[in-house]
């Protein structure tokens, strides 16, 4: 009897979750970029980025999303169910760590200024765009923000983190990642 009403509230989970079906992109978005970032990095590449990504990307991001969201209230996101800590969408907040992986892993080096900077811009417009997309789709709903405030943010916060990684590469912390490459 146990086992039975266990298994129907799992069913009653489930369909919970299909009910309101923007909540499989909270799932989607972080599956979606786990999967780009293990095609195209290899295990020691990973391993070795792995702390900066969660720091750059999941921690810095949180806190952010706290800001802009709990505090400044520019921003809400809604639709998250079962997937927000204290308000906070938990997997859009760990999708940042393959982001920034993947961001730092294809920077190309300071020396070629044009292609740098370019990329970088190419990188906030990206993250600008998909900030877009979430309030279209209506996961994010705006209250006094728009993309080009995310966008507008997004450049000093990826350009701090290429330099703080191009600056930790050099003294050779990332040496596990320039011998895979």
């Amino acid at each position: 009897m146990a086992r039975r009403l266990i298994r129907c509230g799992k069913i009653a989970g489930y369909a919970q979750l299909l009910k309101d079906p923007l909540i499989l992109y909270y799932i989607a978005f972080p599956l979606g970029l786990l999967t780009l970032m293990v095609v195209f990095l290899n295990r020691k590449q990973i391993r070795s980025l792995f702390w900066f990504g969660m720091i750059w990307g999941s921690l810095l991001t949180t806190l952010l999303i706290f800001i802009f969201d709990d505090v400044l209230n520019l921003v809400k996101y809604q639709h998250a169910g079962p997937f927000t800590i204290f308000g906070l969408p938990l997997l859009f907040d760990l999708a940042w760590t393959p982001a920034i992986i993947m961001f730092v892993h294809f920077l190309p080096d300071k020396e070629m200024k044009y292609a740098f900077y370019t990329y970088i811009v190419l990188f906030c417009l990206l993250n600008a765009s998909n900030d877009e997309i979430f309030h279209q789709v209506g996961l994010l709903k705006y209250i006094h923000w728009s993309p080009i405030i995310r966008f507008l943010i997004s450049l000093p916060y990826f350009y701090w983190v290429a330099i703080h990684y191009l600056n930790l590469r050099s003294k050779g912390v990332f040496a596990e990642t320039r011998e895979s490459a």
